[in-house]
């Protein structure tokens, strides 16, 4: 068994986007952030289209596509709703 220690370099960014290519006139979610290692810095993005890439930041221009199940757009209505719950517990 190995320990990992991930250190968040950046807050999760959400950008909604529309895609040239979407006939069907639905908004791509897109979900950015970043995440390092003792050894590495990485970036990522996950679309509710199902596909993701990573980004190794050590290496200009080296990413790694994938695919993945995740609900993007209840992730990303979830993260909103939390941040806006902080910053009202904030204000009181």
């Amino acid at each position: 068994m190995f320990d990992a220690v991930i250190a968040i370099e950046k807050p999760l960014e959400i950008e909604v986007c529309q895609s040239e290519e979407q006939t069907n006139r639905t908004k791509l979610i897109v979900l950015e952030g970043g995440f390092s290692t003792s050894d590495h810095s990485y970036k990522f993005e996950i679309k509710s289209d199902g596909t993701g890439e990573i980004f190794y930041c050590d290496f200009d221009g080296d990413a790694e596509e994938f695919a993945h199940e995740i609900k993007v757009g209840e992730l990303a209505a979830d993260i909103e709703k939390a941040i806006r719950e902080q910053i009202a517990l904030q204000r009181e």
